[in-house]
Order: structure tokens, then C-alpha cells, then sequence
């Protein structure tokens, strides 16, 4: 449950223009469901369902990516005034 709350918690920040802290919590929130059994499924915000291990760190991975471009994973542009 960790690494969803990660990846939730990401979308405040980066709307703030917060991006380090925005890349800071997906990048804990990679780390977190790397921990997880592969067995395992976890809750993923991105597509708001259960998904393997494998399939959280790549949608984590697709969130991670645009915040890097100012963007969160569904296009939304976000302010870069704030960015720290």
C-alpha cells in the first residue's frame, strides 16, 4: 500500500510546481513495490487497479517521465514557476 500512496502523493506536489518532491516520491514509490513479492499485486493510481509488480513499475515509470517535462502522466501542463 506504500507505493500507491507514493504515487498519489506526487500529483499535489507537481501541480504546486514542487517537481523534486513530485521525483522524489515516485522514485520511493519504484523502490517500494520493487520490495513486494512478484507474485504479489498491488494498487496502482495511474490505472486505478491491481497490477503485477512488473506492471506497477512500469506505470510508475510512465508517471516519473513527463514530470520531468512539466507534465503530469495525463498531459495535465504543469506550473514550472514553483519548480525546485
Amino acid at each position: 500500500m506504500q507505493a500507491n500512496k507514493l504515487q498519489v502523493m506526487h500529483m499535489p506536489y507537481a501541480c504546486l510546481g514542487k517537481l523534486s518532491i513530485a521525483k522524489e516520491l515516485l522514485e520511493k514509490a519504484r523502490r517500494c513495490a520493487s520490495d513486494v513479492g512478484k507474485s504479489d499485486r498491488l494498487f496502482c493510481v495511474k490505472t486505478y487497479t491491481n497490477v503485477t509488480v512488473e506492471e506497477c513499475l512500469a506505470a510508475n515509470d510512465e508517471m516519473l517521465s513527463p514530470v520531468n517535462e512539466n507534465k503530469l502522466w495525463d498531459g495535465t501542463a504543469l506550473s514550472s514557476a514553483l519548480s525546485v
